[in-house]
């Protein structure tokens, strides 16, 4: 009789267990499969952005990554990665085959000026860097200083040159949104239970500047994002010291009650998740409002001119649905989505 209470509690353990197990299972080959379905493009984005126009473009990645309330099988994130070289510095978009056509049209929609073109090669001549490090925020209810979105973003890229030879640093974002929060109560979490359930209580002192802080930061369209920086160089110290300048530059929109942090991982680890583009399987290590983000992602805002990084100035347009395709050919469109087609 005794015993009865102990086998069903191990029962109920190992049914809790199992089904957890199924679902990190089920989500680590969703997570190979997006992998291997991604399609590089590489950026060349206009010097005429503002940090507005980057955070309405990561809105709209927020949007179409929307995921469902407890979903066992997210929808498909986006994967942004800034390599920086001695030749310069260079932005890639990868997405998943099957949302080519709405992430494109929200780079031509919300980033006017970008020209995005496909790079069949770049996932396939990927290296593991020697040293690798992985973020994360310390806090998920306060929000960075996204008035510093410009400044930061300049800091960033002047971070990455320059650079010598055989040297090389890697900043990648693995995006995807969050959904619709539920509205901030200025009630203590007690007494907000009851009043949704039609009572009447008293609870415990709340802070009115952390609900307000955290209200601004459910304020727009949120991701979940993953931060990781690599590093290759010829000696440790030099490598140590590349991390050390771009680390420093993720820290410049810290403020008070939230700061970017370093997760207490291996760097050999790290390195591996950023060469195969890992997806977090639980919890993501960032919660970002998009102009939050548009300070991190390392996009030029504010018309910033720096060493090593190559802007667009003419508007990539698309081929008119009026010009011919047949007759005397004078050429073949590169326009995405539209690449191959004759221009007659």
């Amino acid at each position: 009789m005794g015993s009865a209470p102990v086998i069903l509690g191990l029962l109920v353990l190992i049914g809790g267990l199992s089904c957890l197990a199924v679902i990190l299972a089920a989500r680590w080959l969703e997570a190979r499969s997006w992998a291997r379905s991604l399609v590089a493009y590489r950026l060349r984005l206009p010097a005429s952005l503002d940090s507005g126009q980057v955070a309405a473009w990561l809105g709209a990645v927020a949007a179409g990554t929307h995921a469902p309330r407890f979903p066992l099988l997210p929808p498909p994130p986006i994967a942004l990665e800034v390599i920086a070289n001695r030749d310069g510095i260079e932005h890639m978009l990868c997405v998943p085959d099957s949302m080519q056509e709405a992430m494109l049209a929200a780079l031509r929609a919300h980033l006017p000026g970008a020209r995005a073109q496909e790079h069949p090669d770049y996932l396939a001549a990927r290296q593991r860097l020697r040293f690798a490090a992985e973020a994360c925020l310390s806090s998920h209810r306060r929000p960075l200083a996204r008035e510093r979105a410009a400044q930061a973003s300049a800091g960033l890229l002047a971070a990455l040159q320059p650079l010598g030879e055989d040297e090389r640093v890697t900043l990648q974002w693995i995006l995807t949104g969050v959904g619709t929060p539920r509205p901030v109560s200025s009630l203590p979490p007690r007494q907000a239970g009851l009043a949704a359930s039609g009572h009447a209580g008293s609870g415990g002192r709340v802070d009115p500047e952390a609900i307000r802080a955290q209200r601004l930061k459910m304020d727009g369209p949120l991701l979940r994002g993953s931060l990781r920086i690599g590093v290759q160089a010829g000696v440790p110290g030099r490598t140590y010291s590349l991390f050390g300048r771009v680390w420093g530059a993720c820290r410049l929109l810290n403020a008070p009650g939230v700061q970017v942090v370093r997760r207490l991982l291996p760097a050999f680890i790290v390195a591996g998740r950023l060469e195969r583009f890992a997806v977090p399987l639980m919890q993501w290590p960032f919660l970002l409002g998009a102009e939050e983000a548009a300070g991190l992602v390392g996009f030029p805002v504010g018309g910033v001119r720096l060493p090593g990084l190559s802007l667009g100035a003419a508007r990539q347009l698309p081929p008119a649905s009026f010009m011919p395709q047949v007759g005397a050919v004078i050429g073949m469109s590169n326009y995405p989505g539209l690449s191959g087609r004759a221009l007659a």
